[in-house]
């Protein structure tokens, strides 16, 4: 589309398919997930009506099994004959015909693999108990522990040789937790908050099952060698209510991340293809800025912006190595929000932008890191309402600005004219229109 040249099927010269020439793939997924959790809340001491001056005492346990069963069959359409031009230059419709498609033309060709298909499990027991503790009239605060075991278990096959790839990690997570409130009056509050949470692999990510991303145009293939990233949240924030549904916060954060799980490149032979890999560890902290403002009785209007600065640390450098991979240096989303309850009318219009992000980490030795562009979203809504029906329109992404992928070619962790683009294309506009009616 968009060359003037002639139109040409691009077929695979030999017998073995490829994905990502004229190929079809098939995949089927049953899981099987079964929960149990049982809590307790306990009021301690006196039992006062103001919830907020009771001391509470809450716990629970909290059990998970999940069961998946993954294969994937595909082929592709190949032409070890080296047929010419007037067979690979038809039109679709002309192409697929029994008279092409045969041995002695061009045919199909099976390329599904060892690592294909996969079986996997995961096992996760937790328990957890919290205390909340009125301190003060105005101070309160709430102390926790939660505790999980977690057994992720993962069976497939390499490809090719078809070597056994057996996932079994068993990990016990740790996570305390404290939040704090003190009331300085009605419409000003300090909080200050710490937790520890887990981020785990999707099984996907340990799977060594490789699959063609049509929309990229690159291959991902899991690791099974990933860990479970630790990550320690710290958070500050100031909150100001002017009125009763008004709202302005500013807060301060920061994280510790322990191996970290990020995108990263890797060479599948001769291609560039996506996997996800461990740092070392990482660090993310910023200031965030929140406000909820009523203009008018009918209007309302909401900003949120961040300012954050990562650092990823590998091979035990404590210097600057580069930013945390998905993480922004800035966000910024505003809407404008109007209600006339009267009339049954409502509209929005909603604003995001994101800065420029790593989207996948290079080796830095044949490749750099590829970064995701800035690009303004705008989106619009309106809904109006007649007795028992509802009528809802509106359009997602007007602006439809180009989605692009960047290379730091210099490896300076600057995007500027000079690096070159890696991938850019329109995911378009979507409008939309419906009817509700309630019964």
């Amino acid at each position: 589309m968009g060359s003037e040249g002639s139109y040409k099927i691009d077929l695979q010269q030999f017998e073995s398919p490829t994905l990502q020439q004229a190929a079809r793939f098939w995949s089927n997924m049953d899981e099987f997930v079964v929960t149990g959790t049982a809590t307790l809340d306990k009021v301690l001491g006196t039992k006062h009506s103001d919830n907020e001056k009771n001391k509470v005492l809450k716990m629970g346990v909290y059990s998970e099994y999940k069961d998946r069963y993954f294969k994937a069959r595909w082929f592709g359409v190949v032409n070890p004959n080296r047929v010419d031009a007037s067979i690979t230059s038809q039109k679709p419709e002309d192409f697929f015909t029994n008279d092409n498609l045969r041995a002695s033309r061009v045919f199909y060709s099976e390329g599904t693999n060892f690592d294909d298909k996969y079986t996997a499990q995961n096992m996760l027991n937790a328990g957890y108990v919290s205390f909340y503790m009125p301190l003060t009239s105005k101070l309160n605060a709430t102390i926790g522990f939660r505790g999980e075991y977690n057994q992720q278990s993962l069976q497939s096959r390499e490809r090719g040789g078809g070597q056994k790839v057996d996932v079994d990690n068993r990990i016990f997570s740790p996570m305390p937790s404290l939040n704090a409130n003190y009331k300085l009056n009605d419409k000003h509050m300090l909080r200050l908050g710490y937790g520890s949470t887990v981020n785990r692999p999707e099984f996907r990510e340990l799977a060594p099952f490789t699959y063609y991303d049509f929309i990229f145009d690159v291959s991902r293939r899991g690791n099974k060698d990933i860990k479970v990233a630790n990550i320690h949240n710290f958070d500050l924030r100031y909150d100001f209510y002017p009125s009763p549904g008004e709202l302005i916060t500013i807060g301060a954060f920061y994280k510790k991340f322990i191996n970290p799980i990020e995108a990263a490149i890797f060479y599948n032979g001769s291609t560039v293809a996506f996997t996800v890999a461990n740092s070392e560890s990482a660090t993310s902290s910023g200031i965030e800025l929140e406000v909820r403002k009523n203009l008018t009785k009918n209007f309302m209007v909401l900003f949120n912006a961040s300012v954050i600065n990562s650092n990823v640390v590998v091979s035990g450098l404590s210097d600057f190595n580069r930013y945390l991979q998905g993480q922004s240096p800035y966000l910024i989303n505003a809407g404008l929000f109007y209600n006339l309850p009267e009339t049954g009318i409502q509209a929005n219009i909603l604003y995001n932008i994101i800065g420029p992000r790593i989207y996948v980490i290079g080796d830095n030795v044949l490749s750099s890191n590829v970064f995701e562009m800035p690009r303004n979203v705008l989106d619009f809504n309106l809904s109006k309402t007649f007795g028992k029906i509802e009528l809802k329109a509106g359009v997602q992404d007007l602006l439809n600005q180009p989605f692009q992928l960047r290379q730091d070619t210099n490896r300076d962790n600057k995007i500027t004219d000079s690096d070159g683009v890696f991938q850019e294309f329109k995911r378009g506009s979507n409008y939309y229109f419906s009817v509700n009616f309630k019964f």
